[in-house]
């Protein structure tokens, strides 16, 4: 059976040979590891290189060089298998807690017939997502990483879908914030637009108006003020989308008197609450 070939044609695309990216296994939302891809098998050949893609002058992807000589070209209509080739990071399990780890299964999160999540780099609307399936775990004698435990991913090309990583119900708010991109530095003046259990969104505040440059996966701190100085909440988190006007900071950790903790959902909700109730507060004198 041939694959879809338009729909591979998207998968060098989104999710090409060199990159590092995010995943999650079984559905486990809450359970983000890293991993990379490090080739491709194509219809029993692999693929180590992005210099084995026969591209158009656009970029766009048209089929697969597999060996030197250039006879030897295979068209996205001749594909009948797929696989990408990742390092088996079955020892990340290692940094769950207990609840977590346990949710996988003795077995692991590769366990053949698993699916595994891959998160894509974020784009403008939202971050390319794709199902996969484990076919198999194996130690490749020969190649570039031979000795190396990789897992072979069979791609579900019809989940292949921008998805927004914002799937809670948001509080749209206009809300003092402040942006620090480390502790010891001075922060940029923001507002707080929305809030979910997971996110937040942020745009330019105190009469700026643009945002500091930042990068994806970058590691900010950002205090909010719910009712001024008198109460305030200060999360870690991650840089998720950015632009000029606005950014996507995804809520890893929640400041107590102890330190940074991760927050629970009651934490967030919480929040969430107050931001309702403030909202509320400010119709109802209207």
């Amino acid at each position: 059976m041939r694959l879809d070939a338009v729909r591979l044609a998207l998968l060098d695309k989104y999710f090409p040979i060199g990159q590092k990216l995010r995943y999650y296994p079984e559905y486990h939302r809450n359970i983000l590891f890293y991993t990379i891809i490090l080739g491709y098998r194509v219809n029993g050949h692999f693929l180590y290189s992005r210099d084995r893609l026969r591209m158009t002058q656009t970029g766009e992807l048209t089929g697969f060089v597999l060996q030197d000589a250039a006879s030897s070209f295979l068209t996205l209509s001749e594909v009948w298998q797929c696989e990408l080739l990742v390092p088996d990071t079955s020892e990340s399990e290692r940094s769950l807690d207990y609840v977590r780890r346990a949710s996988i299964g003795r077995a692991g999160q590769f366990q053949r017939g698993n699916l595994i999540t891959l998160l894509g780099a974020a784009l403008q609307g939202g971050s390319p997502q794709l199902e996969t399936r484990v076919e198999r775990r194996l130690v490749l004698k020969e190649g570039p990483y031979a000795g190396e435990p990789l897992v072979f991913l069979a791609p579900v090309l019809e989940t292949l879908t921008i998805a927004d990583l914002r799937q809670k119900q948001r509080i749209k708010t206009s809300l003092p914030a402040d942006l620090f991109l480390a502790e010891d530095l001075p922060p940029f003046r923001c507002q707080l637009l929305d809030f979910s259990e997971h996110a937040m969104r942020l745009g330019p505040g105190g009469g700026q108006a643009e945002l500091p440059l930042l990068t994806l996966d970058e590691r900010v701190i950002v205090k909010l003020y719910l009712q001024g100085e008198k109460r305030s909440c200060r999360f870690k988190g991650a840089v998720l989308r950015t632009t000029e006007r606005e950014c996507v900071i995804r809520i890893t950790h929640l400041y107590r008197e102890e330190g940074y903790v991760r927050p629970s959902l009651l934490d967030l909700l919480e929040i969430k609450t107050a931001l309702i109730n403030r909202q509320a507060s400010r119709w109802d004198r209207q």
